[in-house]
């Protein structure tokens, strides 16, 4: 067992199969997992424009986007492991113009693949 995995195991208590660590970001062995730990701030919003594009043709891509100072995440759905809020700020929205949005500092699981 890694460091990260003993980090994350005492933090959450539950974590499955191997992990792989990427700069503090870990992925499932069957890459079916995004595990983003405890600290950084992740925002987590639903994209309107994914949903509407995927209602109208049959191509699926994921709606959910996890934004961290670092990097954008998509998926299909977020695990949050603690304390989060909502976020409502019409007057000043996020660079990608949501003006709604989940905010946390724990740490999250979010799925790849759709179920």
């Amino acid at each position: 067992m890694s460091d990260y995995e003993r980090i994350y195991n005492k933090e959450c208590e539950t974590v499955q199969g191997e992990l792989f660590d990427f700069d503090h970001v870990a992925i499932s062995h069957d890459k079916s997992e995004l595990i983003l730990p405890e600290g950084k701030l992740k925002r987590i919003h639903i994209n309107q424009h994914v949903i509407r594009a995927n209602s109208k043709n049959e191509e699926r891509k994921p709606p959910i986007t996890v934004k961290t100072s670092d990097a954008n995440h998509k998926g299909w759905s977020v695990d949050i492991h603690g304390v989060s809020q909502v976020v409502y700020r019409p007057d000043k929205p996020l660079n990608c113009g949501a003006k709604v949005w989940m905010e946390t500092t724990a740490a999250i699981t979010l799925s790849l693949i759709p179920e």
